[in-house]
């Protein structure tokens, strides 16, 4: 029987995914950054455009944990699964990506810093939905 690391190594493929993801993100970042002429971006943390953003990303934020915990308690009292639940923690950043592109759009000094948060985005979540269906291809059948 062949050696499989997998099936060796507790939480192996979820680090591979996880490792994977940023991996792929950070070589996409450094080929945008490259391609649209612009600066690097913190690593960690939030770039705020201005005062609103702040106050209506903090607004999002709570509003998104609220609604995902009545999602949680409901599931728990009545018993209801619902299918979609882990997915509901995708849902902030990428609602707060959408936010933070709209806001660059609108009220920002260079709209390509909007092209690349959307983009950011997508590759992430891309990246996520692939190598998610590579290492745990059991969740899809």
């Amino acid at each position: 029987m062949p050696y499989n690391l997998f099936d060796y190594i507790p939480w192996t493929r979820l680090l591979v995914l996880i490792a994977g993801i940023f991996l792929l993100q950070a070589v996409f970042n450094a080929g945008m950054r490259k391609i649209l002429n612009i600066k690097k971006r913190k690593t960690f943390g939030y770039q705020y455009v201005n005062e609103t953003h702040k106050e209506r990303a903090a607004t999002v934020r709570i509003i998104l944990i609220i609604i995902f915990f009545l999602l949680l308690l409901w599931q728990v009292l009545t018993g209801f699964h619902f299918a979609l639940f882990p997915l509901l923690p995708i849902v902030i950043p990428v609602t707060l990506a959408i936010l933070q592109a709209y806001v660059e759009w609108k009220h920002g000094n260079s709209k390509k810093e909007a092209i690349q948060t959307l983009s950011e985005m997508g590759v992430v979540l891309l990246a996520a939905a692939a190598l998610t269906f590579l290492l745990f291809p059991e969740i899809f059948v």
